[in-house]
Formats: C-alpha cells, structure tokens, sequence
C-alpha cells in the first residue's frame, strides 16, 4: 500500500526549508509510528525524538508528517561538533530564515520569543552531530518557552540519541516518545517500500525484491529511493505500453550501475 501526502513539500534554497516529500511512500509500520507521534508532538506541544542509522527513513518520516500539519514547520541540520553559538546560529538561521547575527545570549532571547507565538514548531536533525552538549541547549530552548507556559514542538531526529541522552536524565526526560527507525527487513515493509518507488517495482516477482533489498538495497530506504530513479532508464523498460517487472538482467544493471555488482 502507497500513498501520497496532501501537500508536496517544496524543494526551497533558504535555510529552514523541509527536505522534499517523495511522490510516493511506502506505508510501513514504523512510517504510521513515526507520523502518530508527530501528530501527538504537534497536538501537546512537547518533544518526539525519531532515532535509528543512516539511510532508514527518519528524515523522509518527519518531513512527510509535517507536510500533513497545518503549522509552520523549521527544519535544520546541525553542524557537525558545533561550538554553542554555531549551533544556536544554526536554529537561528532556520526559524527566522536570514542570517544569524549577535551574541549567543542574543539570538537564544530572540529565539525563545519567536519560538513562543505558538504558530511554529522545530525540527532538528542530525542531533549526533552535536552530541549532549548540543542536546541540552536544544532543551534549555525548550524550557525556556515552557517556564512562560507557551511550549513549541520539537522533533530531534538523529542517529543513537537514546544512548548518547543516557548519561543525561534533565535531557532524556524531556523527550515524551521515540520512534525507533532501523533498516528494513520485514517482507511486508520490503515489498510496500519497494513498490512505492516506480511501478515496474510494484510488479517484479517479491522474492527477487528481497534479494534487491539484501544486495543492493543494503535494506536501505534511502537506497531504494535510488533504485527507484534509475528504472526508467533501463533497457526495454515497458512490453506494448505497459510496466513489466525487473528481470534479473534489469537486477544485474542496476547492481552495476549502484556500485554493488559484487557477489
């Protein structure tokens, strides 16, 4: 089963912008997980954290639920080993997409104030990159807006946040739910994910879709997003008008082509 957001989110070069929503996802349980609680983070004005590897689906996730809530959204990426006022900076940039200026102390008081007119909510990912030092900041935000009983939403999206909060209870705490994204192995996931990415996937037999997964996938979602867009331009792609599933020579081009021709 396949669906389409209501609203396509926009591809736009300013900072704060949401990643672009694929034309077509897969519904997989952790995908409907995921936009529960961002329905429930939205609702209750707390914080969600979506955790897991590289390539599983937690950015393509957030920006799929926020496509469908009526708020304003921000979204940023972290800086990689951030000092305090880089990382303040870079939400800065996000929330009032312009560049950031002044004092940490500065931009953080601006920051709370935006961030407590309500109509708003925040997404940062890539929250390993900054690590417990980054966190906290991104809480002492958070709080900040709370103290004056005016909350926003906030969604930490990164990879082993849950072990690197664990040494920090005043963070951890604060997170209402996680939604724990992995690579994927489900059959029913495989095939549903799969068959969202081009229409001559949604007909190829399931057991070749799961060696896909396993050899050239890697049960990378992000991967599969890949394989989706290479399709069209293998040879003999459709039989008189009509999408035919992949051969196993189609399967073998594609291993080239995605640098994984190997046994």
């Amino acid at each position: 089963m396949t669906n389409s957001p209501a609203a396509m989110t926009p591809l736009l070069g300013r900072a704060g912008a949401l990643p672009p929503v694929p034309a077509s996802v897969g519904q997989t349980f952790t995908l409907q997980a995921a936009a529960q609680a961002f329905r429930m983070m939205d609702e209750l004005l707390d914080i969600t954290c979506f955790d897991g590897p590289a390539g599983t689906g937690k950015t393509t996730a957030c920006a799929y639920a926020a496509a469908q809530s009526k708020r304003k959204w921000r979204y940023c990426v972290l800086p990689l080993r951030a000092h305090p006022r880089d990382l303040i900076a870079t939400v800065y940039e996000a929330v009032f997409q312009r560049p950031a200026g002044g004092t940490e102390r500065l931009m953080s008081t601006t920051l709370v104030d935006r961030l407590c007119d309500g109509d708003i909510g925040l997404i940062a990912d890539e929250v390993h990159h900054v690590g417990l030092q980054g966190a906290q900041q991104l809480r002492y935000l958070w709080d900040a807006a709370a103290t004056r009983d005016t909350p926003f939403p906030l969604l930490l999206v990164g990879c082993d946040v849950r072990r690197e909060l664990a040494r920090a209870e005043e963070v951890r705490g604060r997170i209402a739910r996680w939604v724990s994204f992995d690579l994927i192995s489900d059959v029913e996931d495989v095939i549903a994910i799969a068959g969202a990415q081009h229409p001559r996937l949604a007909l190829t037999d399931p057991k070749i879709i799961q060696k896909m997964n396993e050899r050239i996938a890697r049960r990378s979602i992000r991967a599969w997003h890949q394989i989706g867009k290479h399709i069209r331009f293998l040879p003999d792609s459709t039989s008189a008008n009509k999408a035919t599933g992949l051969t196993r020579d189609d399967v073998r081009l594609l291993r080239s082509m995605l640098g994984t021709d190997i046994a």
